[in-house]
């Protein structure tokens, strides 16, 4: 496989010919790498979960933590935003998937909460969060079916 960071992804050696379709979740022990982006018969790119380009629906880890969307920044941050300013949310939490997704389950560790910073006038909050992997260091990655 390749990484290619300004793209925000990498190839994965693996394609239609062993079932690999786009919208797919590609994981790793460390949790979501990403999703498949587009498969030929060989191989396959896989769209990372840090990457401006993808939209996640995500789950902080506490008890009735409301669902809201995760997207990339750069390789080592992402911002999740939830519509309820009154979230108990602090730094260190685990970020998961949310499971509101037919093609990616819920639960699967995604990152951690750096910072949690309310927007009371848009009844938002935003949390800065970090990846649990840092791309380059992907050796071996499942795509779940």
């Amino acid at each position: 496989s390749a990484y290619f960071p300004l793209e925000s992804r990498f190839l994965l050696n693996k394609g239609r010919a062993a079932g690999i379709k786009p919208g797919m979740p590609v994981v790793a022990v460390e949790g979501l790498v990403g999703v498949i982006q587009n498969a030929n018969d060989s191989s396959s790119y896989v769209l990372l979960v840090s990457s401006p380009q993808l939209r996640i629906g995500a789950v902080v880890q506490r008890d009735a933590s409301p669902a809201g969307l995760i997207r990339g920044e750069n390789s080592s941050k992402m911002v999740l935003e939830i519509s309820e300013t009154n979230a108990n949310i602090q730094a260190g939490d685990a970020v998961l998937t949310s499971g509101h997704s037919e093609l990616i389950p819920g639960g699967i560790p995604i990152g951690i909460v750096a910072e949690k910073v309310p927007f009371p006038e848009f009844g938002t909050v935003r949390c800065m969060v970090f990846p649990n992997f840092q791309p380059g260091d992907i050796r071996e990655v499942v795509v779940l079916r």
